[in-house]
Parts: structure tokens; sequence; C-alpha cells
């Protein structure tokens, strides 16, 4: 979520600055760029917060032996 919010802001940033917000020189192009890395990695913590959920599922189940249940 935050990162969708930062990727909005700063396209929408971008689009105020014109070309000048592509341009190494203005804090601008970096915001941009920093926004979309940070959607990578926002979508990384994602998958792996879904695998564990799924695994800590399964194992609670008794469909994984990762957990001895007494």
């Amino acid at each position: 979520m935050a990162a969708e919010m930062t990727r909005f802001r700063g396209g929408r940033a971008v689009q105020i600055f014109g070309g000048y917000g592509f341009h190494e020189d203005y804090a601008v192009c970096r915001a941009y760029r920093d926004s979309r890395i940070n959607r990578i990695f926002e979508g990384t913590n994602e998958i792996t917060h879904a695998i564990i959920q799924m695994l800590m599922k399964r194992a609670m189940g008794g469909q994984l032996p990762l957990i001895r249940r007494p």
C-alpha cells in the first residue's frame, strides 16, 4: 500500500516537472526511481508472507511434518 502511494506521488511529481522530472539534477528523479524499486521490494515481501502463511497452515493441519503435535 505504501509503495502504491509513493508511486502515485512520484508519478505526479514527474508530470509536474515534465522533462526535468527525469533529470538527475532534480530530487524528483530519485524519488520516482526509488518508488519503482520500493514497489518491487513490497511485492517480494508479500510473496514471502503468503508462502509462510501457507506453510504454517499445512504444518498446523498435519500435512507438513514441520511441527510435532502432542
